[in-house]
């Protein structure tokens, strides 16, 4: 299970503002992220597994 930290990723983007781990500037403060293939067969999409959805959303 990620946890938030007190300081982004660096190097990775995040533009999904409905994510928890989610910040300022398009940063990302999980602990750590997961990247997966949505189509195991083609791999031509990717999504962020970590993604949480921030409280209340």
């Amino acid at each position: 299970m990620n946890e938030r930290k007190e300081q982004p990723i660096s190097g990775i983007a995040c533009t999904v503002t409905n994510c928890e781990y989610h910040g300022e500037g398009e940063k990302c403060f999980a602990d750590c992220i997961k990247v997966t293939t949505c189509d195991p067969v083609q791999q031509c999409s990717v999504e962020c597994a970590t993604f949480k959805p921030k409280a209340g959303q």
